[in-house]
């Protein structure tokens, strides 16, 4: 695992990381989320149905929360914006996630999350096949006015040509696929348009999204899973590094605030 910087002012809005797995044919997903919550319920004890996350009633009840969710549930922590999200897919698929809203606080933090997430996990069910592992970071880049284009904060990449660099005012979202036997990297860049903005004082901000997927096929030991974990974010911040400018690392290192 290499080492990375923490930034003081990141852009990083959400930071996921997910694994998708199948379990024993027959698992009752309403029994595995309540006993999931059992096990995580001291470090993770505020859970909400997933698909109606904002409106959620603020009761711990699992046996009222149960009744209201279809494909999910969301565990939080207190002391910080991170979240545990389990989900059922269909039949024995399910997929659990660790996210971490601002202020984000590194890739070790998530890294934990997800050790502390998939040993919970395997404590109350009895994984068959791993089918992959995703790393995705989306990150919100503040402009200082409307003139500045995608250039002034990103560089030409493998995936970012220059036609992208020279938008300032309209860019829908671009995005940008690159399939290897390795796995798949995602990478979409979009503009914040005026009508779009949150104030008037808001300049808007360039919406940098990275995905980065890796297949897996069987039961992968809990060490392993955790390595390729490290690796995928190594991967991903290998994208990162090539795109940003000088400019854009003064803003993740707090010069320019």
């Amino acid at each position: 695992m290499n080492r990375h910087p923490n930034f003081l002012n990141p852009t990083i809005q959400e930071a996921i990381c997910e694994v998708a797995f199948t379990v024993e044919a027959g698992f009752d997903h309403k029994i595995l989320f309540e006993k999931f919550y059992l096990v995580v319920k001291d470090v993770y004890p505020h859970i909400f149905p997933l698909e109606n996350f904002n409106s959620s009633p603020s009761s711990n009840d699992m046996n009222l929360l149960l009744n209201l969710f279809q494909a999910g549930m969301r565990f939080k922590r207190s002391d910080r914006d991170s979240s545990i999200v389990l989900t059922h897919i269909r039949n024995n698929e399910y997929r659990l996630a660790v996210s971490q809203l601002p202020r984000y606080e590194g890739w070790y933090t998530l890294r934990s999350d997800l050790e502390y997430a998939w040993k919970s996990a395997n404590e109350i069910l009895q994984v068959e096949n791993l089918g992959q592992i995703a790393i995705r970071y989306i990150n919100r880049i503040p402009r200082t006015s409307f003139e500045e284009s995608v250039g002034d904060w990103l560089k030409s990449s493998r995936y970012i040509s220059q036609a992208i660099l020279e938008a300032s005012e309209t860019l829908k979202s671009v995005f940008f696929m690159d399939e290897v036997n390795t796995g798949i990297t995602q990478v979409a860049v979009s503009l914040i348009s005026k009508e779009l903005r949150e104030t008037i004082e808001d300049n808007g901000a360039i919406l940098l999204d990275l995905l980065r997927i890796v297949r897996l096929q069987g039961i992968v030991p809990f060490g392993s899973l955790i390595e390729k974990a490290d690796r995928l974010h190594d991967e991903i911040w290998q994208t990162f590094s090539q795109m940003h400018t000088e400019k854009l690392l003064k803003l993740l290192n707090g010069d320019l605030i």
